[in-house]
């Protein structure tokens, strides 16, 4: 999960960290039920925003692999960015709403 607004979450007051993960938590629950997970926008975090997350409980999770699908329309680019070619698996790739790949 990630917020509505995108905003930076370190920068906000503990009431609007609370009100931007809740909120969105809520909307999301409505649709396929309650998200333990949540990623900061940007991957931003510091520790007022890990504890507000915790209190909501909710755990932090970053990703392994930035696609920059929200650079490139390709998705032979996007797909490569995606691809280590490490051959290790369960990467988390976190892909924005309408990538068509």
């Amino acid at each position: 999960m990630h917020t509505l607004t995108h905003r930076n979450l370190t920068f906000l007051s503990v009431t609007e960290i609370r009100k931007e993960l809740f909120d969105t938590s809520e909307l999301i629950a409505a649709y396929r039920g309650k998200d333990p997970f949540f990623s900061g926008p940007g991957g931003q975090y510091n520790a007022k925003v890990v504890k507000v997350a915790e209190s909501l409980n909710m755990s932090m999770v970053l990703w392994t692999v930035f696609p920059k699908d929200h650079e490139e329309d390709d998705p032979n680019v996007i797909i490569k960015e995606c691809s280590p070619g490490d051959g290790r698996r369960g990467y988390i790739v976190p892909f924005r709403q309408g990538a068509d790949l």
